[in-house]
């Protein structure tokens, strides 16, 4: 289909979407874009109409495979086919990739979903430079940032990239991230000139709060009886309190072994949701999830932003572990508190070890690599090791948790806001003796 199909496709339709009308007219003019949206907003669908009306093919990076078929798995829905829309994954056979490569010399495919990885090959690189790309769009932009999990896997897409001698139109999503880490953004990419597509969060205040313990198994007894909804000791059972449970943790295994306590415990049913699931399982438990009151659920922190929060109830949040940036913290709360009828509860269980354990992870994991590479791996554990010790300063503050979680977003050190009158701070439960002595003993 001819670009003027599309424009006037697109002028006959006044009542779309302000962000795909511009969306729409950025892409016909080939400038570049840069959107910043919910996590549960269904980017694919900006995308895709523009993807498939222009001439040439769109590149989508996506952050996994598992991202990569739930957006095709939409398309397909919509009724977007092979070999209009391909994948190149890793997982097709040699005459599978042959075939969508002939398809791709032929300018049949509009649509190719790949993967960060995908960018340090040096035949997917020749394929992009022979090929007419209309604009590249990158899923997860932010982890394009030092100091987000995943900024070292991106780091091998913008290696491959700058290799081609005359970059396509990039289209940059990420979720909502504070003004100054938005700049930084558009500094890494060389940016100069681009459209800005911004949703402006609109997080409101939650009932947050924060529970320092001293050992894994007292935060363990502490969730089972919060869930059972009794102070008592040895009170198990399924969950008393109404409404869904979500527990967030920093990895597969201490995902599945707290789903795993929790049944034991006798709390059903809890289900693990993460990577490592078959997608037919996710995706059953994601149904599940959005439409069953007084579920649990046991998630990884990346898994969790495929999760919608069901309407009408309660939804009791725990960070089991502890975020690894505010801007994850922050990016998170603002996809579980989009508009929904019902409360939102919410816990950081903090241990002086869950600091350490973190630390770790970073700080004494060795990279066999090449020089170039090994100076990205140092530079991003430099940047995961000062977001961890901002988190841990923003556990330990003796402040309004939403008030300086707001300040952290502006990029300043105070923000004249009111107390949110929500969180453990403001009702004062953390203005106890006991509680300020235990403070002062996590902290050092």
């Amino acid at each position: 289909m001819a670009k003027e199909t599309g424009i006037n496709f697109f002028q006959q339709a006044p009542a779309q979407d302000s962000f795909q009308k511009k969306f729409l007219e950025s892409v016909f003019h080939k400038q570049n874009i840069l959107g910043s949206f919910p996590l549960s907003y269904p980017v694919s669908s900006l995308y895709s109409f523009p993807a498939v009306v222009t001439d040439g093919m769109a590149v989508i990076v996506c952050p996994d495979r598992y991202a990569i078929y739930r957006n095709v798995s939409q398309l397909q829905g919509a009724g977007v086919q092979f070999p209009e829309m391909a994948v190149l994954d890793g997982t097709q056979m040699p005459h599978e990739e042959r075939e969508i490569l002939e398809h791709i010399n032929h300018h049949r495919v509009h649509l190719l979903f790949t993967y960060p990885e995908r960018f340090s090959s040096l035949n997917f690189l020749q394929m992009l430079i022979h090929a007419a790309v209309s604009f590249v769009a990158i899923e997860d932009a932010q982890f394009l940032l030092e100091g987000f999990a995943g900024s070292f896997r991106y780091h091998k897409l913008w290696t491959g990239l700058e290799q081609l001698a005359k970059k396509p139109p990039m289209v940059i999503l990420t979720h909502p991230l504070p003004p100054a880490r938005m700049w930084e953004l558009t500094k890494r990419l060389k940016m100069s000139s681009y459209e800005t597509l911004q949703m402006d969060p609109q997080l409101e205040a939650v009932n947050f709060r924060v529970k320092p313990l001293i050992t894994e198994n007292q935060k363990f007894r502490y969730l089972a009886r919060t869930l059972a909804g009794t102070p008592e000791k040895g009170m198990t059972g399924k969950v008393h309190q109404p409404g869904s449970v979500l527990i967030l943790t920093s990895d597969q295994a201490s995902c599945e072994r707290l789903a795993w306590g929790l049944s034991r415990f006798g709390f059903e049913p809890v289900y693990a949701h993460h990577a490592g699931l078959s997608r037919e399982d996710r995706l059953s438990i994601e149904r599940a999830f959005r439409h069953q009151d007084n579920m649990v659920v046991v998630s990884s922190h990346y898994s969790t932003r495929l999760l919608k929060p069901p309407d009408g109830t309660t939804l009791r949040f725990f960070y089991w572990h502890l975020p690894r940036s505010l801007d994850e913290l922050y990016g998170q709360l603002f996809r579980i508190s989009e508009p929904r009828d019902g409360e939102l509860e919410g816990t950081v269980l903090y241990t002086k070890e869950d600091y350490q354990w973190a630390l770790r992870r970073f700080v004494s994991k060795s990279h066999d690599a090449g020089d170039q590479e090994r100076g990205a791996y140092e530079r991003f554990k430099k940047a995961q090791v000062s977001a961890l010790k901002k988190v841990r300063s923003w556990v330990l503050s003796n402040d309004c948790r939403y008030r300086s979680l707001v300040a952290h977003w502006q990029g300043v050190e105070e923000m004249n806001l009111p107390d949110c009158g929500y969180c453990d701070w403001c009702t004062g439960h953390s203005h106890k003796g006991f509680l300020r002595s235990l403070l002062k003993h996590l902290a050092y």
